[in-house]
């Protein structure tokens, strides 16, 4: 019996080893449970609070899920150490809802965790925290048969609720305030709040209740505590397994997107900057190279970009699609220009901010170049037109201020046309670069000398007040072209400028562009003064191109508004007294300035371009009253030499006659020899298909030509007309009688009419008609009118 009674009382005790060692490893498997749940939902915190949107949600509520999950389970294994027994029995509705209201509640304090800011002190997280774990506990402590005398005492319950609430608050200040990875270190204070609630509140009295479940009956729902142990271990194993799984394919894929954005940086020939505060933390190769760094080389922005730092507001705020030019510090303290573009961007977990960094050196390079070129003649070498004119600017200021003068001298080359076409273009490059090189060799050191134009150059300078010394300047740049050209080597053509010029002092202050207007004025004068004319500026000059200008728009107007009108002035033949025919003459009668004489606007119309459209108009017009006559009279009509230039004279004759119905024996068009001194071959011949098809040819202002006796004999005239000159000093000047008087007899030798033009007297009338004149016009024979009955009259 003793022996029986000594083998039972070492099984005793062996089980009671046994029973120690099981209780042991529970409460370390609580522990590792703790702390493994607590740090998995640390990490998913984290990266819930770098995330946005859904994204933010599900990762926090998955936190939650293994949070709770872990703290259920380390719960039920710490009851299970302390417990030291297999068989107590828990209500498994109550087991359930300890669980889900964990999960819940955890969900809440990481919703109002992730709002705060990070300097935040509120406790609000941590009290959530406590409310999880605490309600958890004491509902699985209540879950248990006859769990009522479990639970503990009201103090030791509020004991173990502060005690929880330390830790989970000093864990929430830590995860608030510490950045990246560091933020993990708040797993110590929660696993330290989940173990000091649940073993503050694990009284001796609980445990002793606890151990006489054992006996107690069990409800059928009942669950035994070794399944709770099995259920809650294996379900945070799950949970913690799917998380280490996906916390290994996040940083693959995390691995594998820094590869590719780094081969993708490393490809780019841009330089690119990782910043973070002011520190440059990573750059890729092309930066290293154009910085000429080495691969380890790091530092501060501000070294590298001095005039970009955080105080920037480009850079600090990373604003996106902007560039900022600056300089970049490279090797040896070389400066570098590059364009800067910023962008915000999260990498590695945190916002950073990205610089791409572009060498300008080549752009800077090219717009040099550019800029040169488009300040200087590629031709010449010299200065161009917008290079004058921005220096020219830089001298009336200066003259301004020291009250001295500028000088703006304009050259244009004589016959330059010319000779391009008789001797090729690289003759006349030659001329210009000759024409350069004087210029710039007599002009004054502080001078700029430029080419403006085809062949027009300018030399502008500051000169002193005395304006005999700024003229001095003029001459002696005259004289060097004038020198220039004497002494032009073989080959090399002949020629000579005119030159423009104006002189402004510092008082009587004025634009640049008004200067140039004033040389050129200048040099337009000098122009038509003939061959190497040296001109100064001309107010009065001046005013009259104006006045002309300004009359060449109101003439347009005219033409529009049909201010213009024809007066007639009859044509008598000698012989029979009687009126054969009419000269349209144009008129203008000005809406403000009233009647405007012919000889004003007719030169006007002639230099701008507008005698086609006025020539055009006169001859329908004349040829449409013509032919409203109801007679057998011819209708003459002047026609400009710069007709046969600008329109198709011939073309514009035929399309009157055809649309009027006018014969054209009745029309007749009169021509002055300047029609035969430019283009005179072509002229010709317009004139004889124009005579052919039936118009008469009248040459007007016969013997005030050069070369009037030989046009007779190389185009058959039908009318000449003697200049009114002659007829107006016949009777006084020997002379001039002699003249009219060859007319005449020449007249009857080639079987031509004799027209006699500006008879005013009944003597002027008397001898032209004893000596046979065929044809007489004047104010004798009748004045303009605007309609041919009148002239009739007055002829009568």
């Amino acid at each position: 019996m003793e022996v029986w009674n000594m083998a039972g009382a070492r099984a005793e005790s062996a089980l009671n080893a046994t029973a120690l060692i099981l209780s042991l490893g529970a409460v370390v498997c609580a522990l590792c449970v703790c702390v493994l749940s607590m740090l998995l939902a640390s990490q998913q915190l984290r990266l819930a609070l770098m995330s946005r949107g859904r994204e933010r949600a599900r990762k926090s509520f998955f936190s939650a899920v293994t949070a709770g999950s872990g703290v259920w389970a380390t719960h039920f294994l710490a009851m299970l150490g302390c417990v030291g027994v297999m068989g107590v029995k828990f209500d498994l509705t109550l087991t359930v809802v300890s669980a889900v209201f964990v999960v819940l509640a955890l969900a809440a304090a990481w919703r109002v965790e992730l709002r705060a800011p990070r300097q935040s002190l509120s406790p609000v997280s941590g009290l959530l925290m406590t409310v999880a774990v605490g309600g958890m506990h004491f509902v699985g402590l209540l879950a248990g048969q006859g769990a009522i005398s479990c639970v503990p005492s009201p103090q030791r319950g509020v004991a173990a609720l502060v005690v929880g609430f330390v830790g989970f608050y000093l864990g929430v200040i830590m995860f608030r305030r510490r950045k990246g990875a560091t933020r993990l270190l708040s797993t110590l204070p929660w696993v330290l709040g989940v173990l000091g609630l649940h073993f503050t509140a694990l009284s001796s009295p609980s445990l002793s209740a606890m151990e006489m479940m054992r006996d107690a009956p069990p409800s059928k729902d009942a669950v035994s505590l070794i399944y709770m142990v099995g259920v809650g271990t294996f379900l945070f194993l799950l949970l913690a397994f799917w998380s280490g799984v996906r916390e290994y394919r996040r940083k693959r894929d995390i691995a594998d997107e820094h590869a590719r954005a780094h081969e993708f940086a490393e490809a780019t020939v841009e330089g690119l900057l990782i910043v973070d505060e002011g520190r440059i933390v990573d750059a890729n190769s092309a930066f290293r190279r154009l910085a000429g760094w080495s691969k380890s080389t790091a530092g501060q922005l501000a070294d590298s970009f001095p005039d970009l730092t955080l105080d920037n507001a480009l850079v600090a705020s990373g604003e996106r699609d902007r560039s900022y030019e600056t300089n970049l510090v490279g090797e040896g303290n070389r400066r570098i220009p590059v364009e800067v573009f910023v962008r915000s961007v999260t990498w590695r977990g945190k916002r950073r901010t990205v610089l791409a960094v572009l060498d300008l050196r080549a752009r800077k390079a090219a717009e040099e170049r550019v800029r040169s070129v488009s300040s200087q003649d590629l031709l010449t070498g010299l200065a161009n037109r917008g290079a004058l004119v921005a220096r020219l600017r830089d001298f009336l200021l200066t003259a301004r201020e020291k009250g001295a003068c500028v000088i703006l001298l304009l050259a244009d080359v004589d016959r330059f046309k010319a000779i391009n076409e008789a001797q090729g273009y690289a003759v006349g490059d030659a001329v210009l670069r000759q024409v350069g090189r004087a210029l710039d060799r007599a002009a004054p050191p502080s001078a700029l000398v430029a080419r403006v134009s085809g062949d027009e150059f300018a030399v502008a300078c500051v000169a002193p007040p005395d304006e005999a010394a700024a003229e001095e300047v003029v001459a002696s740049i005259a004289r060097a072209l004038r020198d220039e050209f004497a002494a032009a080597r073989e080959g090399m053509p002949i020629t000579s400028t005119c030159i423009g010029y104006a002189i402004v002092n510092g008082v009587d202050w004025t634009s640049e562009s008004a200067m140039l207007h004033h040389a050129a004025i200048a040099l337009l004068q000098a122009k038509m003064s003939g061959k190497g004319s040296i001109k100064a500026y001309d107010n009065n000059f001046d005013l009259t191109l104006q006045k002309r200008a300004k009359m060449e728009g109101e003439l347009r107007l005219a033409l529009e508004r049909r201010e213009l009108f024809l007066e007639y002035q009859p044509i008598l033949e000698s012989a029979t007294k009687k009126v054969t025919g009419y000269e349209a003459l144009v008129r203008w009668m000005h809406p403000i300035r009233g009647r405007v004489p012919p000889d004003e606007f007719i030169g006007v119309a002639e230099e701008y371009g507008l005698i086609g459209d006025l020539g055009r108009w006169v001859i329908d017009t004349a040829c449409a009253e013509a032919a409203s006559w109801g007679n057998d009279m011819n209708i003459s009509v002047n026609v400009s030499p710069i007709q046969f230039q600008t329109s198709d004279i011939e073309s514009v004759i035929g399309r009157a006659l055809r649309q009027t119905r006018l014969r054209a024996s009745r029309l007749n068009i009169e021509i002055t020899e300047s029609t035969f001194l430019q283009q005179g071959e072509e002229n010709i011949e317009i004139l004889r298909r124009v005579h052919a098809a039936g118009v008469g040819i009248v040459m007007d202002d016969f013997g005030t030509g050069y070369s009037s006796l030989s046009y007779l004999r190389r185009f058959p005239f039908d009318k000449v007309k003697i200049d009114r000159s002659f007829i107006r000093d016949m009777l006084t000047n020997n002379q001039a009688a002699a003249i009219v008087d060859a007319v005449l007899s020449l007249g009857r030798g080639l079987g031509v009419d004799i027209v006699a033009e500006g008879i005013e007297t009944h003597e002027q009338f008397d001898y032209l008609a004893e000596r046979a004149c065929s044809l007489m016009q004047g104010y004798y024979i009748g004045r303009p009118a605007p309609k041919v009955l009148k002239a009739f009259e007055m002829a009568l």
